[in-house]
């Protein structure tokens, strides 16, 4: 029993009341520092919107059949990525596919006969050049003989006159004489017979030459005639192609397709009818809608925010970060319309596609804790006032 009063006196001995002051310090830090928190300190404000979409720039582009038929196949489903040009579906073109080859055949045709035109041309110019230069020489060679002829004959005549003057003297008898003028008469003739080679010779040359221009020019005829049937063919091909094509619906642009009709093959499409809807690989941005009382003048251009998707939990799959690049005048329904921009490096995790719902958040100013929760304490104290009026 004494044992325990002593521990007992011992005990209150050590609950001195400076024991206790020695947490006031500690508890004074924690009020100051709370203190300043609560009245200097800095804490964003966010303004969420009522609704959010993803959305891409213009509208989607409707996929319609131009020329009616049936289908032959279907390529793509709903959902699906394409590239500009990829074939979408085909449609029985049996007809249009044999007109187009037997077209395309003929022009083949036109062009090879054009060729083989071309080659004939070319070969008949080579001969015409070979000839030329034959009958050229030829020239040459009977103007020389008659320019030899020429100067002899003229010899021969200043012989026939030494002669005559000689015998006139009785210098030379009259039988030389004779002899004589028979040589000059020899010469005569044969430059005679050498000019009526040249003629000859230049005759051949200008008929060579003719005849080579008539056959050249019947043969550039023929070409031209059937360059412009192959020209004629291949435009007829050209339609005949574009007709074909008719019945390959092709993608326009690159984008997804967010609606395609699922058709059976043989089925039969209309001209003008509407299978479906290709949203373009434009950049995605988000079209947000906020209250209009509690937005109008706090949103502004080049704030940020953050964007959250409905069925993609934030916690699992983040957010994306946004920017807001206008603030449009659309306020249909009391809600104030905004487009922001897609930081796509912070939404790596998100499956950013056109059409999907979310949220967004922008921090649209930093108050105190203070004055925040005066506003609050405000707007709940405005609303009985509100209803009183």
């Amino acid at each position: 029993m004494s044992t325990h009063f002593n521990s007992t006196l011992r005990s209150l001995e050590g609950d001195s009341p400076w024991r206790a002051l020695r947490w006031v310090p500690l508890a004074l830090l924690f009020l100051i520092s709370w203190f300043c928190w609560f009245f200097f300190s800095s804490v964003p404000v966010y303004l969420t919107s009522q609704e959010a979409r993803l959305q891409v720039e213009g509208d989607g582009i409707p996929i319609a059949i131009e020329k009616g038929g049936r289908l032959s196949k279907l390529f793509v489903a709903a959902g699906d990525e394409v590239e500009a040009g990829d074939i979408l579906l085909a449609m029985e073109s049996e007809a249009e596919e044999l007109l187009f080859l037997e077209e395309s055949r003929r022009r083949s045709g036109f062009l090879e006969e054009a060729r083989r035109l071309r080659e004939v041309e070319a070969s008949a110019r080579s001969v015409a050049r070979h000839a030329a230069t034959s009958l050229g020489a030829s020239v040459e060679r009977a103007e020389a003989e008659h320019k030899a002829a020429q100067a002899a004959f003229e010899a021969a005549q200043d012989e026939v006159h030494r002669s005559k003057r000689l015998g006139q003297e009785g210098l030379l008898s009259a039988r030389d004489l004779v002899a004589i003028k028979a040589a000059a008469q020899e010469r005569e003739a044969e430059a005679l017979a050498a000019a009526r080679g040249v003629v000859q010779a230049k005759g051949e040359l200008a008929r060579e030459r003719h005849e080579r221009e008539v056959a050249l020019g019947e043969i550039a005829r023929q070409i031209v005639e059937v360059v412009s049937l192959a020209e004629a063919s291949e435009a007829k091909a050209a339609s005949l192609r574009q007709e074909v094509d008719k019945f390959f619906i092709k993608a326009p642009v690159s984008g997804r397709l967010i609606e395609l009709a699922v058709l059976p093959p043989g089925a039969v499409l209309r001209p003008e009818e509407s299978l479906g809807t290709l949203v373009p690989s434009t950049e995605l941005r988000v079209v947000a809608r906020f209250p209009l009382t509690s937005s109008l003048g706090r949103l502004r251009t080049g704030q940020t925010g953050q964007l959250r998707l409905d069925g993609f939990p934030w916690v699992e799959f983040g957010t994306a970060k946004v920017l807001l690049e206008e603030v449009a005048g659309d306020q249909r329904g009391g809600l104030l319309r905004a487009d922001f921009l897609i930081e796509k490096a912070s939404a790596s995790s998100l499956p950013l596609q056109h059409g999907l719902p979310g949220r967004v958040m922008v921090e649209v100013e930093t108050v105190s804790p203070a004055a925040l929760l005066l506003r609050v304490i405000g707007k709940r104290r405005s609303v009985p006032r509100a209803a009183r009026g």
